[in-house]
């Protein structure tokens, strides 16, 4: 009976004694074995910047071109999802740049309100067809808001017109510009006068 429980413990012993072993390494390591796993298995994420891929070109607008203003500014307010497409764009407001910062002079209030409407269009459509590169932030939380501002200048105020009108365009989010440039459809060709 000796002789049995003497082969009992020798081939227990062993296995008793690499299972303390163990689980004491377990203990003390914790979470540091289970930090260092967790590193060494997962890819950190990328951080991307939210960006403008692309944005349409649009037509200077006649209406414009024919009241003799030296140029107009309007703005729209844009909501974009997670998947960088425009869901919803409303307008803010438009301002007429004279030399008096005043309206047109001898335009009547329905000339105006056209002009307005075609000004708002105008940027609207553009903001709708722009493609943005939405950022991990922007991305988790479903989307963003965005402020683009238009300024559509007449063929005499630019400096670098060469006789064409300009569209500049800026998006603004929070307070950070995403982009901003020219997107008048015929500013790479040679504009005569209107």
């Amino acid at each position: 009976m000796c002789e049995i429980k003497r082969s009992l413990i020798v081939r227990v012993l062993p296995f008793l004694l690499a299972f303390s072993l163990g689980l004491g390494a377990a203990i003390y390591l914790g979470s540091y074995g289970k930090d260092l796993l967790i590193r060494s298995v997962r890819q950190k994420k990328v951080l991307v910047d939210t960006q403008v891929v692309s944005v349409p070109d649009a037509d200077f607008p006649n209406l414009l071109l024919k009241l003799h203003i030296k140029g107009a500014a309007t703005k729209v307010r844009a909501t974009v999802g997670a998947d960088g497409r425009v869901t919803s764009v409303t307008p803010e407001h438009t301002l007429y740049i004279n030399a008096d910062n005043s309206r047109p002079s001898g335009s009547s209030l329905a000339t105006n309100m056209i002009l307005k409407t075609e000004l708002e269009n105008i940027l609207s459509r553009q903001v709708e067809g722009t493609v943005f590169a939405v950022g991990m932030p922007e991305a988790e939380q479903g989307g963003f808001e965005v402020v683009v501002s238009g300024n559509f200048l007449t063929p005499g105020e630019s400096s670098s017109s060469n006789g064409c009108g300009q569209i500049v365009l800026t998006f603004d989010a929070g307070g950070r510009i995403l982009w901003q440039g020219n997107t008048e459809r015929n500013r790479n060709s040679r504009c005569g006068p209107f």
